[in-house]
């Protein structure tokens, strides 16, 4: 980069923001991605599940009918994905040590929304 600052500001949703904090702290540990560390300057997050989300009590159904039918199924990514567990907490733990290095916005829905024919959908 010819030692030029180019100021990253990465745009996340969903899984894409806890790929982004991954790439971070993987990036902290690495110091062939020091640029990347140090041109990030902010971060946007749209219903990124920090803590683990309910979604992926879906792709566990999905995973249990796929083992009902299959005989076997292995997910360590929906497993992963669930609150509590323990790629969420050892993410938590690594990333809370650079919240002062972003400028960091998170934006998630908190209000049921009306969805038509389906009636009341409430956020995560």
């Amino acid at each position: 980069m010819d030692g030029k600052i180019v100021p990253i500001i990465f745009v996340a949703h969903s899984l894409g923001g806890l790929l982004v904090k991954q790439a971070l702290v993987a990036a902290k540990n690495d110091d062939s991605f020091a640029d990347l560390r140090k041109n990030t300057y902010g971060l946007v997050f749209f219903a990124v599940p920090h803590q683990g989300g309910h979604g992926a009590s879906l792709g566990k159904i999905a995973k249990n009918i796929v083992t009902t039918l299959n005989g076997s199924s292995r997910n360590d990514l929906i497993d992963s994905l669930c609150a509590n567990s323990f790629f969420q907490e050892n993410q938590a733990t690594f990333f809370r040590h650079q919240l002062e290095d972003y400028q960091i916005v998170s934006i998630c829905e908190t209000k049921p929304t009306k969805i038509k024919h389906l009636g009341w959908a409430t956020a995560m």
